[in-house]
């Protein structure tokens, strides 16, 4: 990929990620009551809200916990990479002694820090690592020779990666010598597995305090990303990219729809990409056979597994999948949002039509859906 390609995949995943707002949190609360994962704690160590700080956003974490019943899990604050190891070495301490999926949805550089740290901790209690970034395969390199061996490196691509490209290069070398089996996501899973912005009307109406909470902050959001790309004010801008103005909204959100008012916003869009979410599930036992399209990589002792390679390699997801996988997002974000509600005003036959979403509900070749197929209900 040129430059301007991956510039331009860099610009439309960050604008992406900054309206992933607490919808891993609602989704972690189904997860958490089947048993299937025990939530030990969540470091904050970035924020990329206007004018929140470190310790609001924590404390909104902390609160929505509460909301959802998991006021035992720990939230930690780390400014630097250092402190950030200091809490994941004392988490890990915690840890039961079948070990720790350690989630990585930001950038590397405290897992990297942590890795080089305690490194001994960190080969020893890490089953695996969940990494939404984006990988590459390469030839493994000794004194500027072959080995014959495969490896991977960051995608320079991944935004993710490329806010820190050498803490993510540090983390895959670490994890690849010490043989910590990685799982990495790429954001074309999150371009497939999209959410209609149907379901968070949904959640406003019916998902009780939490849905409400979802809905206004994903709302928000949005509307201040427009204001950003409008604006050509720098301090209004906070960083964005010249290139991504109310056209470049428009193509990437609203299908070429000019805006004129950020009011105007979330009734023009259609989706939203969620990431964190789809880390979560790949974290749970049994869903990743079930639901996605595995690349492996043996390198030494340790297999890693690379979701999303590609948007035109099935996007990470198994044939006929994507309904069901989609599905299943949806669902559990909304029961984890109602799960520990205590207002009952859900109404019967809560239908969200799919058929709004800008990517089909199917890949290609798979055979089309008809009629109420592109209708999902909440059971």
């Amino acid at each position: 990929r040129s430059e301007a390609q991956l510039q331009q995949d860099e610009e439309e995943e960050s604008s992406c990620r900054s309206c992933l707002g607490r919808v891993d949190v609602a989704w972690r609360s189904p997860s958490y009551a089947a048993g299937n994962m025990n939530i030990i704690g969540g470091i904050e160590g970035e924020t990329n809200r206007e004018g929140a700080t470190l310790n609001e956003c924590a404390g909104e974490l902390a609160s929505l916990l509460t909301a959802l019943g998991l006021s035992h899990v720990e939230v930690w604050v780390a400014e630097e990479d250092e402190r950030a190891a200091e809490h994941l070495r004392q988490l890990y301490e915690k840890a039961p002694p079948v070990g720790v999926t350690l989630i990585v949805t930001c950038t590397t550089s405290a897992v990297a820090t942590f890795a080089r740290l305690h490194s001994n901790k960190f080969r020893e209690r890490t089953v695996r690592i969940v990494h939404f970034g984006g990988a590459l395969v390469q030839a493994e390199m000794v004194e500027g020779l072959p080995t014959g061996n495969l490896q991977l490196r960051p995608d320079p691509g991944a935004q993710n990666n490329r806010l820190d490209m050498d803490s993510a290069t540090e983390l895959y070398c670490e994890a690849q010598r010490l043989s910590v089996p990685m799982t990495i996501l790429s954001r074309h899973v999150a371009k497939a597995c999209c959410v209609p912005t149907a379901l968070f009307d949904q959640l406003r109406q019916h998902g009780g305090k939490v849905g409400r909470s979802l809905y206004n902050m994903q709302a928000k959001l949005m509307q201040e990303l427009f204001t950003r790309a409008c604006s050509s004010d720098i301090e209004v801008r906070r960083g964005l990219p010249q290139r991504c103005d109310k056209e470049w909204f428009a193509k990437t959100f609203c299908k070429g729809a000019v805006l004129s008012d950020a009011d105007e916003v979330w009734s023009a869009l259609e989706s939203i990409n969620l990431y964190n979410p789809l880390a979560l599930l790949a974290a749970l036992p049994g869903v990743e056979e079930r639901y996605f399209a595995v690349n492996h990589l043996t390198f030494r002792s340790a297999t890693h597994k690379l979701i999303g390679l590609s948007a035109e390699r099935g996007c990470g997801v198994q044939p006929k999948r994507l309904g069901d996988l989609r599905s299943l997002i949806y669902h559990s974000i909304f029961y984890g949002s109602t799960a520990n509600a205590s207002d009952f005003g859900l109404c019967a036959g809560l239908d969200v039509h799919l058929a709004r979403c800008a990517v089909p509900l199917r890949l290609e070749g798979e055979p089309k859906f008809e009629g109420v197929a592109t209708v999902w209900s909440y059971q």
